[in-house]
């Protein structure tokens, strides 16, 4: 994917990119120049701590810097008074000031530091802890520049406004302002939140890995989820930008409920009970029950769990007692429905009367097992509570015997088995599917690089003393 920044050019993503210094924050630029001989449209200044007290650094920055073609922008991070000088003697003025969450090389939120785009997404989108957020709502922007790294964007007088592509998209607007969310995994979407001048977004932009797969779904299943009298965005368009996949959606109200029920057990509770009554009409709404059939065992629990052996431990056992479980319910009617099937609290918006609202789409599928979105949401909230501390250890809180949510979880399970007409043995089928199904994801997204704590889950689900 494009850098962040490429997105705030005039003519988005795709840009000519040129990096001068060896900072940290050089990582800001995932994209090299792409043709030496023409001028670059960005240009990050982004010395280290010797090369900031330099004054050739200074010079030479300066000199890289008027290289900018005439709607580029040069970004700086905490530019010196020498620094500064030098770009304005190259007619290059500071335009704007960008704000980076949670850090400079990792910037997954960045958006001007003013106006309601600002606003919006320090007190509705990015994930604050209590005290910076209370921070944002008291202190007078730009003043909440302390809640993380800043940087300045330098052009020249005339250049195009910023995010100007992004005002002719789908429903054009004559000026625009946004917020550029990046996806934590390299091959992941790009999400902006276009502001048209009003203090809420006016569409949803998504570029990149999933905008196909989320504008099928949508057009699949988006009228029988909002039937469910849950808010769900509708597509306003599609298309590509600098070869990229293009959805624009409606903005839908709310905040990330992931940022609302940490440390509040209770919100927690009364969210996912919510969410259960979403899930119960939907189900219902999109159920096509058909005996569960040996391929469906195959495809969805076997086929998986071999792909994640080399991970467990005693793998044997594990795909031994997983074929059981599925010769057990082969021939069984099972009620196979749509899900979601990324069901975190991040991708659950809540307004301020409490309505839900369900985001990321791409998932989303028909004939899928019941029980899944529901299991999933269940740990991922209790995991949000404690701040996404220990992914296993909420899925222990909610499963296993005495954890401090496994009453709730118990009974919420119980409640839609009973209601979707299923028995023990293929609510243990459809938890296992559900496990085994994340665990995977993680293995593609991952490529069996770092930390895993979806196969630590579906190690721990497997234990004859977790259950539901």
């Amino acid at each position: 994917m494009p850098s962040a920044l490429e997105f705030i050019h005039p003519d988005g993503p795709g840009r000519r990119v040129s990096v001068h210094g060896s900072g940290p924050a050089a990582a800001l630029a995932r994209a090299p120049a792409a043709d030496a001989g023409a001028p670059p449209d960005l240009v990050l200044l982004v010395p280290s701590r010797g090369e900031r007290a330099d004054l050739a650094w200074s010079e030479q920055a300066a000199h890289v810097a008027s290289t900018v073609a005439d709607d580029g922008l040069v970004v700086t991070p905490h530019p010196s008074r020498r620094l500064r000088s030098r770009l304005v003697a190259a007619g290059l003025y500071p335009a704007t000031r960008l704000l980076h969450v949670p850090d400079l090389p990792q910037s997954r939120y960045v958006f001007p530091l003013a106006g309601p785009a600002a606003r919006f997404a320090l007190r509705r989108l990015v994930p604050l802890g209590r005290a910076k957020r209370a921070a944002a709502r008291a202190v007078a922007l730009p003043g909440v520049s302390a809640i993380a790294p800043t940087s300045v964007v330098f052009r020249r007088r005339g250049a195009r406004p910023l995010f100007d592509w992004l005002s002719g998209v789908a429903v054009p607007t004559r000026a625009c302002d946004a917020i550029v969310s990046s996806s934590w995994h390299a091959h992941g979407a790009t999400v902006l939140h276009r502001f048209g001048g009003a203090e809420a977004p006016d569409a949803i932009v998504k570029l990149g890995g999933g905008a196909v797969e989320e504008a099928r779904a949508l057009d699949l299943l988006g009228a029988e989820a909002r039937s469910a009298e849950v808010a769900v965005p509708a597509v306003l368009g599609t298309g590509t930008r600098a070869g990229l996949p293009l959805i624009v959606e409606t903005p839908v109200a709310g905040s990330p409920a992931s940022g609302l029920v940490r440390g509040s057990p209770a919100r927690a509770a009364a969210l996912l009970r919510s969410l259960v009554g979403w899930l119960e009409a939907w189900n219902a709404a999109t159920a096509s029950p058909r005996p569960f059939e040996r391929a469906d065992g195959e495809r969805l629990l076997l086929e998986p769990a071999r792909r994640l052996a080399p991970g467990l431990a005693d793998a044997d056992a594990h795909l031994s007692r997983l074929d059981r479980l599925v010769e057990a319910c082969t021939g069984r009617l099972m009620p196979f429905v749509a899900a979601h099937n990324d069901l975190t609290a991040a991708n659950v918006l809540v307004d301020e009367d409490g309505r839900l609202a369900i985001v990321d789409w791409e998932h989303a599928a028909p004939g899928c097992l019941p029980l899944g979105d529901l299991a999933y949401a269940v740990a991922d909230v209790a995991a949000a509570v404690a701040g996404y501390r220990d992914r296993p250890e909420a899925f222990a809180a909610c499963f296993a015997p005495g954890g401090a949510f496994a009453d709730l979880t118990r009974g919420l399970l119980h409640g839609a088995a009973r209601s979707r007409g299923i028995d023990a043995s293929a609510v243990e089928l459809c938890l296992q599917a559900c496990w085994l199904h994340h665990a995977d994801n993680e293995l593609r997204n991952l490529g069996g690089e770092g930390e895993r704590p979806f196969l630590a889950i579906l190690q721990r689900a497997g234990d004859e003393g977790v259950r539901p």
